[in-house]
């Protein structure tokens, strides 16, 4: 069975670092338990792994990091309210304590923000578009034409496929066949790194614009 706090969280309360621009300054600030009894978390300049132990609702766990240039330590503990949000508190073996409240890491797409995968895809479509042919069937119309082409040429010029000719014609078909393959290949994964690097920017947009709504002030 998934215990209940298995899986990503975004912090939304931090009470040891101020402000949002610090606390989410290395990436959106977060935590993570998994059904290994593992986790990480990052905020701010502090990144922690850890090791923990499941209760019904709550998790305990001890934690080794880095915050900036040096080595932290130190434990806490998480537990799932009933607004299924997630409170809890870091703490540092030097004396320091980060209280948190999180919440799921999908509520990144909830009613109140932008995120929009059509839209998404869209702009990255537009950025770097998608090819229409698979790789792998380009490479082979490019040896179907290459074979197609060489076989034309060299019955009208009579030339045998002997020695040099056939390494020729070797290097030819597989240029026909890679050529296509790597170029088609490779626009294909300019289109997925566009389209990743656009839903990056959107969850990140969105994340501030739900914890701006939230905030009283």
């Amino acid at each position: 069975m998934i215990h209940p706090l298995a899986g990503k969280w975004r912090f939304v309360e931090l009470d040891l670092w101020g402000n949002r621009e610090s606390v989410d300054q290395r990436e959106l600030a977060h935590i993570r338990f998994d059904e290994q009894h593992g986790g990480e978390f990052s905020f701010g300049d502090v990144t922690g792994k850890f090791d923990c132990s499941y209760a019904k609702t709550k998790i305990y766990f001890l934690w080794d990091g880095r915050e900036e240039m040096g080595e932290v330590s130190g434990e806490g503990w998480a537990e799932l309210k009933d607004d299924g949000s997630v409170t809890g508190e870091i703490h540092f073996d030097d004396g320091e304590d980060a209280s948190f409240i999180a919440e799921k890491w999908d509520s990144l797409k909830t009613s109140g923000t932008h995120y929009d995968r059509q839209l998404i895809e869209e702009q990255a479509e537009r950025n770097a578009p998608c090819p229409k042919i698979e790789p792998s069937a380009a490479g082979m119309n490019g040896f179907a034409i290459a074979m197609f082409a060489l076989t034309i040429f060299f019955g009208i010029a009579g030339i045998d496929a002997e020695g040099r000719v056939f390494w020729a014609i070797l290097v030819v078909l597989f240029g026909g066949i890679f050529g296509p393959y790597i170029y088609f290949n490779n626009q294909r994964r300019r289109h997925s790194r566009e389209w990743m690097r656009l839903d990056s920017i959107a969850r990140e947009r969105d994340a501030r614009i739900a914890v701006k709504s939230d905030d009283p002030t």
